[in-house]
């Protein structure tokens, strides 16, 4: 039996490009059992701030798509359809 403590549900968030729908981060944030986790506005803007640190991207063109982690399968591209606000495999 592990001593390790439970983990909460991961709470995932897509952040695509408005236009493309092209994918460029995908945030995941796992807490220990009971933990509080930040809100869901604090979530989205960590995401967001992170897919633009780490692209050519402004805020302005970015959007986040909050989905559950079994929505993604290993090794497999996704894009969000911007009208839909649909994951869909590339």
């Amino acid at each position: 039996m592990s001593n390790l403590p439970a983990l909460s549900e991961a709470v995932v968030r897509v952040v695509f490009d408005r236009v493309s729908g092209n994918v460029l981060h995908v945030h995941t944030m796992t807490a220990v059992s009971g933990a509080v986790l930040p809100s869901d506005e604090e979530l989205n803007t960590l995401a967001i701030s992170y897919a633009v640190a780490t692209s050519n991207k402004l805020e302005e063109q970015l959007d986040v798509l909050v989905i559950k982690r079994d929505e993604l399968k290993s090794g497999v591209r996704y894009r969000v359809d911007p009208k839909t606000r649909c994951l869909e495999p590339v």
